[in-house]
Protein backbone atom coordinates (compact mmCIF):
# COMPACT_ATOMS: atom_id res chain seq x y z
CA UNK A 1 0.00 0.00 0.00
CA UNK A 2 2.72 2.50 0.85
CA UNK A 3 4.58 1.63 -2.09
CA UNK A 4 1.77 2.33 -4.24
CA UNK A 5 1.36 5.72 -2.67
CA UNK A 6 4.89 6.90 -3.39
CA UNK A 7 4.72 5.53 -6.86
CA UNK A 8 1.15 7.87 -7.94
CA UNK A 9 2.74 10.75 -6.10
CA UNK A 10 5.88 10.22 -7.92
CA UNK A 11 4.39 9.80 -11.28
CA UNK A 12 1.80 12.99 -10.62
CA UNK A 13 5.09 14.94 -9.82
CA UNK A 14 6.50 13.76 -13.03
CA UNK A 15 3.48 14.73 -14.97
CA UNK A 16 3.61 18.41 -12.86
CA UNK A 17 7.11 18.44 -13.98
CA UNK A 18 6.48 17.42 -17.69
CA UNK A 19 3.12 19.83 -18.18
CA UNK A 20 5.18 22.79 -16.50
CA UNK A 21 8.23 22.37 -18.82
CA UNK A 22 5.70 22.17 -21.60
CA UNK A 23 3.67 25.08 -20.46
CA UNK A 24 6.94 27.16 -20.11
CA UNK A 25 8.44 26.10 -23.37
CA UNK A 26 4.88 27.17 -24.74
CA UNK A 27 5.17 30.34 -23.31
CA UNK A 28 9.06 31.03 -24.37
CA UNK A 29 8.06 30.11 -28.01
CA UNK A 30 5.13 32.42 -27.98
CA UNK A 31 7.24 34.88 -26.51
CA UNK A 32 10.24 34.25 -29.21
CA UNK A 33 7.65 34.19 -31.77
CA UNK A 34 6.07 37.45 -31.00
CA UNK A 35 9.42 39.36 -30.65
CA UNK A 36 10.79 37.89 -34.41
CA UNK A 37 7.15 38.77 -35.76
CA UNK A 38 7.36 42.43 -34.71
CA UNK A 39 11.33 42.57 -35.72
CA UNK A 40 10.00 41.64 -39.38
CA UNK A 41 7.27 43.86 -39.40
CA UNK A 42 10.13 46.62 -38.03
CA UNK A 43 12.27 45.34 -41.47
CA UNK A 44 14.41 43.12 -39.47
CA UNK A 45 14.82 39.68 -40.82
CA UNK A 46 17.18 36.66 -39.85
CA UNK A 47 19.01 33.09 -41.31
CA UNK A 48 20.56 30.43 -38.86
CA UNK A 49 24.00 30.42 -41.31
CA UNK A 50 25.85 32.40 -43.50
CA UNK A 51 24.93 30.86 -46.81
CA UNK A 52 21.08 31.39 -46.26
CA UNK A 53 21.62 34.76 -45.29
CA UNK A 54 20.98 37.50 -47.83
CA UNK A 55 19.79 41.52 -48.08
CA UNK A 56 21.62 43.96 -46.07
CA UNK A 57 23.73 41.50 -43.09
CA UNK A 58 24.10 43.98 -40.16
CA UNK A 59 25.73 40.67 -37.71
CA UNK A 60 25.44 38.42 -35.34
CA UNK A 61 23.11 37.22 -32.72
CA UNK A 62 22.86 33.98 -30.61
CA UNK A 63 25.65 33.17 -31.67
CA UNK A 64 25.03 31.75 -34.98
CA UNK A 65 21.74 33.94 -35.87
CA UNK A 66 22.58 36.34 -39.06
CA UNK A 67 20.30 39.69 -38.07
CA UNK A 68 19.47 40.94 -41.61
CA UNK A 69 17.54 43.44 -44.28
CA UNK A 70 16.15 41.69 -47.10
CA UNK A 71 16.93 42.92 -50.81
CA UNK A 72 12.82 43.24 -51.65
CA UNK A 73 12.53 45.80 -48.37
CA UNK A 74 13.08 49.34 -48.46
CA UNK A 75 15.84 51.68 -46.35
CA UNK A 76 18.93 52.81 -46.90
CA UNK A 77 21.66 52.02 -44.76
CA UNK A 78 23.91 54.39 -43.10
CA UNK A 79 27.60 53.39 -41.16
CA UNK A 80 29.78 55.17 -38.79
CA UNK A 81 32.84 53.91 -37.54
CA UNK A 82 36.42 54.94 -37.71
CA UNK A 83 39.43 53.50 -39.32
CA UNK A 84 39.78 49.86 -38.51
CA UNK A 85 36.35 49.20 -36.64
CA UNK A 86 34.81 47.04 -39.74
CA UNK A 87 32.74 48.64 -42.19
CA UNK A 88 34.30 47.27 -45.34
CA UNK A 89 35.19 43.61 -43.86
CA UNK A 90 32.36 43.07 -41.38
CA UNK A 91 29.40 45.04 -43.28
CA UNK A 92 29.97 45.47 -47.05
CA UNK A 93 31.79 42.62 -48.00
CA UNK A 94 29.65 39.89 -46.47
CA UNK A 95 26.51 42.06 -47.71
CA UNK A 96 27.86 41.68 -51.23
CA UNK A 97 29.05 38.19 -51.20
CA UNK A 98 25.22 37.39 -50.41
CA UNK A 99 23.44 40.40 -52.37
CA UNK A 100 21.00 38.44 -55.21
CA UNK A 101 21.15 41.47 -57.45
CA UNK A 102 23.12 43.48 -58.82
CA UNK A 103 25.06 46.40 -57.03
CA UNK A 104 27.58 49.97 -57.71
CA UNK A 105 30.14 49.97 -55.03
CA UNK A 106 32.79 52.57 -54.39
CA UNK A 107 35.90 50.06 -53.74
CA UNK A 108 38.76 52.01 -51.99
CA UNK A 109 42.33 49.94 -53.04
CA UNK A 110 40.12 47.20 -54.56
CA UNK A 111 39.80 45.61 -51.16
CA UNK A 112 36.04 44.86 -51.92
CA UNK A 113 35.97 43.60 -55.32
CA UNK A 114 39.19 41.53 -54.79
CA UNK A 115 37.02 39.69 -51.95
CA UNK A 116 33.57 39.70 -53.50
CA UNK A 117 33.39 36.47 -56.14
CA UNK A 118 29.95 37.26 -58.01
CA UNK A 119 29.24 36.38 -61.86
CA UNK A 120 28.51 39.34 -64.01
CA UNK A 121 31.46 41.25 -62.71
CA UNK A 122 32.41 45.08 -64.43
CA UNK A 123 35.62 46.38 -62.88
CA UNK A 124 36.28 50.61 -63.56
CA UNK A 125 40.04 51.13 -62.36
CA UNK A 126 41.24 54.41 -63.60
CA UNK A 127 45.12 53.54 -62.91
CA UNK A 128 44.68 50.66 -65.15
CA UNK A 129 45.38 51.32 -68.20
CA UNK A 130 43.46 48.41 -69.43
CA UNK A 131 40.95 49.29 -67.39
CA UNK A 132 36.48 49.23 -68.71
CA UNK A 133 36.15 52.64 -70.40
CA UNK A 134 33.61 55.05 -68.53
CA UNK A 135 31.18 56.64 -71.14
CA UNK A 136 30.22 60.44 -70.02
CA UNK A 137 27.89 60.49 -72.93
CA UNK A 138 26.37 57.30 -73.01
CA UNK A 139 22.91 58.70 -71.56
CA UNK A 140 22.83 61.81 -73.89
CA UNK A 141 23.78 59.95 -77.34
CA UNK A 142 21.00 57.79 -76.92
CA UNK A 143 18.55 60.16 -76.67
CA UNK A 144 16.60 60.97 -79.78
CA UNK A 145 15.28 64.88 -79.26
CA UNK A 146 17.68 67.94 -79.79
CA UNK A 147 15.91 69.72 -76.52
CA UNK A 148 16.45 66.71 -74.30
CA UNK A 149 20.60 66.63 -75.12
CA UNK A 150 20.52 69.98 -74.48
CA UNK A 151 18.90 69.35 -71.20
CA UNK A 152 21.18 66.68 -70.54
CA UNK A 153 24.26 68.71 -70.80
CA UNK A 154 23.14 71.73 -69.26
CA UNK A 155 22.64 69.24 -66.19
CA UNK A 156 26.35 67.67 -66.92
CA UNK A 157 27.83 71.03 -66.06
CA UNK A 158 25.89 71.55 -63.10
CA UNK A 159 27.28 67.95 -61.84
CA UNK A 160 30.72 69.00 -62.83
CA UNK A 161 30.27 72.65 -60.88
CA UNK A 162 27.63 71.80 -58.43
CA UNK A 163 26.69 74.69 -55.71
CA UNK A 164 29.42 75.05 -52.98
CA UNK A 165 29.39 73.20 -49.50
CA UNK A 166 28.54 75.89 -47.07
CA UNK A 167 32.27 76.43 -45.61
CA UNK A 168 32.93 77.46 -48.89
CA UNK A 169 30.00 79.66 -50.31
CA UNK A 170 31.15 83.34 -49.93
CA UNK A 171 29.66 85.67 -52.27
CA UNK A 172 32.60 86.15 -54.65
CA UNK A 173 32.96 81.93 -54.46
CA UNK A 174 29.24 81.89 -55.56
CA UNK A 175 29.41 84.00 -58.24
CA UNK A 176 32.39 83.04 -59.80
CA UNK A 177 31.35 79.00 -59.72
CA UNK A 178 28.07 79.96 -61.28
CA UNK A 179 29.17 82.43 -64.35
CA UNK A 180 31.88 79.99 -64.40
CA UNK A 181 29.42 76.99 -65.02
CA UNK A 182 27.87 78.83 -67.91
CA UNK A 183 30.62 79.39 -69.90
CA UNK A 184 31.65 75.08 -69.56
CA UNK A 185 27.71 74.72 -70.27
CA UNK A 186 28.74 76.38 -73.32
CA UNK A 187 31.88 74.90 -74.36
CA UNK A 188 29.93 71.54 -73.93
CA UNK A 189 27.17 72.17 -75.65
CA UNK A 190 29.39 73.59 -78.80
CA UNK A 191 32.12 71.34 -78.47
CA UNK A 192 29.13 68.03 -78.32
CA UNK A 193 27.38 69.55 -81.28
CA UNK A 194 30.74 69.42 -83.32
CA UNK A 195 31.13 65.63 -82.23
CA UNK A 196 33.65 65.87 -79.64
CA UNK A 197 34.52 63.51 -76.57
CA UNK A 198 33.94 64.67 -72.86
CA UNK A 199 38.03 64.73 -72.27
CA UNK A 200 38.59 66.76 -76.15
CA UNK A 201 36.00 69.26 -74.82
CA UNK A 202 37.82 69.34 -70.98
CA UNK A 203 40.79 69.81 -72.79
CA UNK A 204 40.06 72.36 -75.40
CA UNK A 205 38.44 74.17 -72.50
CA UNK A 206 41.64 74.34 -70.37
CA UNK A 207 44.21 75.48 -73.21
CA UNK A 208 41.81 78.28 -74.55
CA UNK A 209 42.20 81.69 -72.78
CA UNK A 210 38.29 82.92 -72.34
CA UNK A 211 38.77 85.57 -75.61
CA UNK A 212 39.98 82.17 -77.61
CA UNK A 213 36.68 79.60 -76.42
CA UNK A 214 34.41 82.53 -76.60
CA UNK A 215 35.60 83.13 -79.65
CA UNK A 216 35.12 79.05 -81.60
CA UNK A 217 31.93 79.03 -79.46
CA UNK A 218 30.58 81.55 -81.79
CA UNK A 219 31.81 80.30 -84.56
CA UNK A 220 30.03 76.82 -83.43
CA UNK A 221 26.73 78.31 -84.68
CA UNK A 222 24.90 76.65 -81.57
CA UNK A 223 22.78 79.22 -80.62
CA UNK A 224 22.04 78.10 -77.12
CA UNK A 225 25.59 77.93 -76.59
CA UNK A 226 26.30 81.16 -77.84
CA UNK A 227 23.19 82.74 -75.60
CA UNK A 228 25.19 81.25 -72.23
CA UNK A 229 28.81 83.22 -73.41
CA UNK A 230 26.41 86.52 -74.65
CA UNK A 231 25.62 87.22 -70.59
CA UNK A 232 29.80 88.37 -70.69
CA UNK A 233 29.41 91.13 -73.23
CA UNK A 234 30.84 94.10 -71.77
CA UNK A 235 31.74 91.95 -67.87
CA UNK A 236 35.00 93.59 -66.52
CA UNK A 237 37.75 91.54 -68.17
CA UNK A 238 39.52 90.28 -64.13
CA UNK A 239 35.55 89.18 -63.66
CA UNK A 240 35.49 86.66 -66.70
CA UNK A 241 39.07 85.45 -66.12
CA UNK A 242 38.17 84.74 -62.74
CA UNK A 243 35.03 82.44 -64.19
CA UNK A 244 36.69 80.65 -66.72
CA UNK A 245 39.29 79.65 -63.73
CA UNK A 246 36.60 78.27 -61.49
CA UNK A 247 35.60 76.22 -64.55
CA UNK A 248 38.98 75.23 -65.85
CA UNK A 249 39.41 74.22 -62.31
CA UNK A 250 36.51 71.92 -61.86
CA UNK A 251 37.67 70.20 -64.97
CA UNK A 252 41.14 69.65 -64.20
CA UNK A 253 41.34 66.66 -63.83
CA UNK A 254 39.62 65.36 -66.62
CA UNK A 255 41.80 67.50 -69.34
CA UNK A 256 45.26 66.91 -67.57
CA UNK A 257 45.27 63.27 -65.42
CA UNK A 258 47.03 60.89 -67.95
CA UNK A 259 45.03 57.71 -66.10
CA UNK A 260 41.57 60.19 -66.06
CA UNK A 261 41.84 60.59 -69.73
CA UNK A 262 42.57 57.57 -70.47
CA UNK A 263 39.70 55.60 -68.95
CA UNK A 264 37.01 58.00 -70.09
CA UNK A 265 36.15 58.14 -73.78
CA UNK A 266 33.17 56.57 -76.05
CA UNK A 267 33.81 52.67 -76.60
CA UNK A 268 35.04 51.43 -79.77
CA UNK A 269 33.00 48.99 -81.62
CA UNK A 270 32.14 45.78 -79.83
CA UNK A 271 34.26 47.26 -76.61
CA UNK A 272 32.92 46.61 -73.42
CA UNK A 273 32.33 49.93 -71.47
CA UNK A 274 30.61 51.25 -68.31
CA UNK A 275 27.63 53.53 -67.99
CA UNK A 276 25.15 53.56 -65.38
CA UNK A 277 22.79 51.47 -67.51
CA UNK A 278 25.69 48.73 -66.97
CA UNK A 279 24.34 48.36 -63.45
CA UNK A 280 20.90 46.66 -64.20
CA UNK A 281 22.94 43.96 -65.46
CA UNK A 282 26.34 43.78 -63.86
CA UNK A 283 27.93 44.15 -60.38
CA UNK A 284 29.96 46.87 -60.88
CA UNK A 285 33.22 47.91 -58.92
CA UNK A 286 34.90 51.24 -59.12
CA UNK A 287 37.85 50.95 -57.75
CA UNK A 288 39.80 54.02 -56.67
CA UNK A 289 43.67 54.08 -55.03
CA UNK A 290 43.48 54.64 -51.50
CA UNK A 291 46.55 56.76 -51.71
CA UNK A 292 44.52 59.10 -54.54
CA UNK A 293 40.67 59.50 -53.23
CA UNK A 294 41.66 63.13 -53.08
CA UNK A 295 42.61 63.60 -56.54
CA UNK A 296 39.58 61.25 -57.81
CA UNK A 297 37.65 63.16 -56.20
CA UNK A 298 35.77 64.81 -59.04
CA UNK A 299 35.79 61.48 -60.93
CA UNK A 300 34.11 59.76 -58.72
CA UNK A 301 31.77 63.09 -57.74
CA UNK A 302 31.22 62.85 -61.40
CA UNK A 303 30.46 58.94 -61.86
CA UNK A 304 28.25 59.04 -58.37
CA UNK A 305 25.90 61.57 -59.65
CA UNK A 306 25.44 60.46 -63.48
CA UNK A 307 24.33 56.82 -61.39
CA UNK A 308 21.87 58.67 -59.24
CA UNK A 309 21.08 60.86 -61.93
CA UNK A 310 20.24 56.96 -64.01
CA UNK A 311 18.25 55.98 -61.27
CA UNK A 312 16.00 58.91 -60.60
CA UNK A 313 14.34 58.15 -63.91
CA UNK A 314 14.44 54.23 -63.43
CA UNK A 315 10.84 52.73 -64.03
CA UNK A 316 9.03 51.59 -60.52
CA UNK A 317 7.77 48.81 -62.50
CA UNK A 318 11.49 46.96 -62.60
CA UNK A 319 11.78 44.18 -60.16
CA UNK A 320 15.29 43.78 -59.47
CA UNK A 321 16.89 45.61 -56.41
CA UNK A 322 20.13 47.85 -56.80
CA UNK A 323 22.87 48.57 -54.27
CA UNK A 324 24.59 51.22 -54.08
CA UNK A 325 27.39 51.29 -51.62
CA UNK A 326 29.91 53.97 -50.98
CA UNK A 327 32.97 53.64 -48.96
CA UNK A 328 34.32 56.50 -47.39
CA UNK A 329 31.13 58.76 -48.22
CA UNK A 330 33.00 61.96 -47.08
CA UNK A 331 36.53 61.42 -48.83
CA UNK A 332 34.48 62.41 -51.86
CA UNK A 333 32.94 66.41 -51.00
CA UNK A 334 29.36 66.79 -51.01
CA UNK A 335 27.82 63.98 -53.45
CA UNK A 336 23.97 64.41 -53.99
CA UNK A 337 22.73 62.23 -51.46
CA UNK A 338 20.03 64.08 -49.82
CA UNK A 339 17.41 63.77 -52.84
CA UNK A 340 18.83 60.39 -53.48
CA UNK A 341 18.00 59.04 -49.77
CA UNK A 342 14.29 60.79 -50.50
CA UNK A 343 13.46 59.35 -54.22
CA UNK A 344 14.94 56.08 -55.00
CA UNK A 345 13.07 54.12 -52.24
CA UNK A 346 10.83 53.27 -54.22
CA UNK A 347 12.83 52.07 -57.15
CA UNK A 348 14.34 49.30 -55.51
CA UNK A 349 17.44 51.26 -54.62
CA UNK A 350 19.29 50.80 -51.36
CA UNK A 351 22.13 52.89 -50.52
CA UNK A 352 24.83 52.24 -48.06
CA UNK A 353 27.14 55.22 -46.89
CA UNK A 354 30.14 54.33 -45.04
CA UNK A 355 31.96 57.26 -42.60
CA UNK A 356 34.22 57.96 -40.20
CA UNK A 357 32.24 60.47 -38.25
CA UNK A 358 29.28 62.46 -37.81
CA UNK A 359 31.66 66.23 -38.29
CA UNK A 360 33.14 65.05 -41.54
CA UNK A 361 29.58 64.98 -42.80
CA UNK A 362 29.04 68.05 -41.03
CA UNK A 363 31.85 70.13 -42.77
CA UNK A 364 31.14 69.41 -46.36
CA UNK A 365 26.67 69.09 -45.58
CA UNK A 366 26.01 71.84 -42.93
CA UNK A 367 23.88 71.08 -39.82
CA UNK A 368 20.82 71.23 -41.05
CA UNK A 369 21.40 69.13 -44.15
CA UNK A 370 23.52 66.22 -42.48
CA UNK A 371 20.44 66.31 -40.26
CA UNK A 372 17.73 65.83 -43.01
CA UNK A 373 19.91 63.15 -44.55
CA UNK A 374 20.28 61.19 -41.18
CA UNK A 375 16.34 61.36 -41.40
CA UNK A 376 15.68 59.28 -44.39
CA UNK A 377 18.22 56.70 -43.62
CA UNK A 378 15.75 53.74 -41.88
CA UNK A 379 19.08 52.09 -40.32
CA UNK A 380 21.65 53.12 -38.68
CA UNK A 381 24.90 50.95 -37.97
CA UNK A 382 27.35 52.33 -35.56
CA UNK A 383 30.87 50.76 -35.12
CA UNK A 384 32.36 52.54 -32.66
CA UNK A 385 32.85 56.36 -32.13
CA UNK A 386 36.09 58.09 -31.57
CA UNK A 387 34.70 62.00 -31.20
CA UNK A 388 32.54 62.58 -28.03
CA UNK A 389 30.27 64.84 -30.16
CA UNK A 390 29.31 62.08 -32.47
CA UNK A 391 29.04 59.32 -29.90
CA UNK A 392 27.31 61.92 -27.73
CA UNK A 393 24.94 62.19 -30.72
CA UNK A 394 24.18 58.45 -31.16
CA UNK A 395 23.69 57.84 -27.52
CA UNK A 396 21.18 60.53 -27.53
CA UNK A 397 19.53 58.68 -30.57
CA UNK A 398 19.56 55.44 -28.81
CA UNK A 399 17.84 57.03 -26.60
CA UNK A 400 17.49 56.33 -23.00
CA UNK A 401 16.49 53.56 -19.89
CA UNK A 402 14.74 53.43 -16.69
CA UNK A 403 16.69 51.97 -13.66
CA UNK A 404 16.73 52.37 -10.02
CA UNK A 405 18.88 54.21 -8.00
CA UNK A 406 19.52 52.75 -4.38
CA UNK A 407 20.72 55.15 -1.26
CA UNK A 408 20.72 54.76 2.24
CA UNK A 409 19.38 57.86 4.42
CA UNK A 410 19.91 57.79 7.89
CA UNK A 411 17.04 59.04 10.73
CA UNK A 412 16.53 59.60 14.60
CA UNK A 413 14.90 56.29 14.54
CA UNK A 414 17.23 54.91 12.17
CA UNK A 415 17.83 54.04 8.66
CA UNK A 416 15.80 53.10 5.42
CA UNK A 417 16.53 52.41 1.74
CA UNK A 418 15.09 55.12 -0.54
CA UNK A 419 14.55 53.85 -4.21
CA UNK A 420 14.53 56.62 -7.24
CA UNK A 421 14.03 55.82 -10.49
CA UNK A 422 16.44 57.28 -12.84
CA UNK A 423 16.87 58.30 -16.63
CA UNK A 424 20.02 57.29 -18.02
CA UNK A 425 21.55 56.50 -21.69
CA UNK A 426 20.55 53.13 -22.41
CA UNK A 427 24.91 53.51 -23.79
CA UNK A 428 26.73 56.05 -22.69
CA UNK A 429 28.90 57.92 -24.95
CA UNK A 430 32.11 56.22 -24.15
CA UNK A 431 30.34 53.04 -24.31
CA UNK A 432 30.20 53.71 -27.77
CA UNK A 433 34.09 54.30 -28.10
CA UNK A 434 34.76 50.90 -27.18
CA UNK A 435 32.69 48.82 -28.69
CA UNK A 436 35.26 46.59 -30.19
CA UNK A 437 33.54 43.28 -32.24
CA UNK A 438 29.92 44.37 -31.06
CA UNK A 439 27.67 47.37 -33.15
CA UNK A 440 24.75 49.14 -32.22
CA UNK A 441 21.75 48.74 -34.65
CA UNK A 442 19.28 51.12 -34.81
CA UNK A 443 15.97 50.11 -37.14
CA UNK A 444 13.02 51.37 -37.63
CA UNK A 445 11.18 49.99 -34.43
CA UNK A 446 13.76 50.16 -32.01
CA UNK A 447 18.03 49.09 -31.40
CA UNK A 448 19.83 46.21 -30.77
CA UNK A 449 23.86 44.89 -29.90
CA UNK A 450 24.69 42.80 -32.41
CA UNK A 451 28.08 40.65 -33.18
CA UNK A 452 29.87 41.76 -36.02
CA UNK A 453 30.46 39.91 -38.97
CA UNK A 454 33.82 39.92 -40.50
CA UNK A 455 33.68 37.70 -43.83
CA UNK A 456 37.57 36.07 -43.07
CA UNK A 457 35.85 34.46 -39.96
Amino acid sequence: MYFSVVDTLESFVWKLVAAGTLIFSWILAITLFSKIYRLHKDGIDWAFSKEHSSGIIFGKKFGQMYISSLEAREGHICILGPSGSGKTSGLLIPTLRNWRGTSFSIDIAGDIEKNVHQAKKLIYQPENLNSTPYNVFYAIDIMEQDADKYEAIEKLAYLLMPELPPRESSASAKFYNQEGRKILTAALLAGYGQGKDFIEICKWVMTSSYQQLFHEIDQSGNELAIQYINSFSGALSENTSGCKQAADFAIKLFATNEYVMNSIRRPKRGEASFDPGKIEIYNVFFVVSDAKLDVYAPLVHLVVAQVLEYFSVRSDEMKQSILLCIDEAASFGKLELTAALRKLRKRRIRIITATQSLNDWIMIYGEAETKAMLGNYAYKVILGANDYETAEFWAKSIGHKKSTRRSFQEGDKGGKVIHTEIKEFAYEPEELGRLRNKLILLYPGGYMMLRKNYYFK
